[in-house]
């Protein structure tokens, strides 16, 4: 039997009920155009109990960036593995910004955590930019292999943008247990 099982609101452990699940908030130039389920990676939850229960060493940092993989993130996604798997957008191949952009999170309340005061925003340099999807992860540089990824979603269909567009990301990850 296994430890804990996946569904579409998040990780459920039946033992104690507890729950991680989060959601991307996609804009386009400042409207809100989707709410994104994410799947908290095997990796992010391995942080999450290492740091918060192990006295592993923790990220001070975490970014959002998007791709253009036309790809669904499954949970052995890693860091190391997500360009390859997702194609992340680079500066010289899509956006104006040289790297990830910061989440900038509030501190955790009420069993969640989210950069909704302060969302990341992307702009398109490129003249056609077609996005698949988005993901959390610990380092800012763009394709780089040595971060931990926390999170990642897929667009409920392709996002096409054009040049000068802006593409904001707000995210937020919540803990429950019943």
């Amino acid at each position: 039997m296994s430890d804990f099982t996946r569904n579409e609101s998040g990780l459920l452990v039946p033992s104690s009920d507890i729950k991680v699940g989060g959601v991307f908030d996609i804009f386009v130039n400042g409207e809100l155009v989707e709410q994104c389920k994410n799947l908290v990676v095997n990796e992010g939850l391995n942080y999450l109990l290492d740091v918060g229960l192990s006295g592993g060493s923790a990220e001070t940092n975490w970014y959002v960036t998007a791709f253009t993989g036309d790809v669904t993130p499954v949970a052995t996604w890693t860091g190391a593995n997500f360009d390859t798997n997702a194609t992340e957008i680079v500066a010289t191949t899509g956006v104006a910004e040289a790297t990830r952009q910061a989440w900038a999170e509030a501190g955790a309340s009420a069993q969640a955590i989210d950069n909704y005061a302060s969302k990341a925003e992307l702009t398109v340099a490129a003249a056609n930019l077609t996005l698949y999807g988005v993901a959390l992860l610990s380092g800012s540089g763009f394709a780089n292999g040595s971060d931990k990824l926390m999170a990642a979603s897929r667009f409920s269909a392709a996002r096409a943008l054009v040049q000068d567009d802006v593409l904001g990301i707000g995210y937020r990850i919540a803990m429950s247990s019943s």
